[in-house]
């Protein structure tokens, strides 16, 4: 793979963080989800920021922010 390559599938698996957290974070909690859904928000929140280390962007925390002030 080329550098570009590794840089457009970096910033799809990012995406996909970022799209998966927000959808988790307003799913409702049932009986069949109650014990994991916690624990994928916050794997997914360790995730998205691990990645803006890595990348040395904000673009999780800014997310992160955003959904806060909701």
């Amino acid at each position: 793979m080329k550098d570009r390559e590794y840089k457009d599938a970096w910033n799809e698996m990012k995406l996909d963080v970022m799209i998966d957290y927000t959808r988790l974070i307003h799913t409702e909690e049932t009986p069949s989800n109650i014990e994991t859904l916690p624990g994928r928000v916050e794997q997914l929140k360790d995730i998205g920021k691990y990645m803006d280390m890595k990348d040395n962007t904000n673009e999780f925390r800014n997310l992160l922010s955003d959904l806060e002030d909701d």
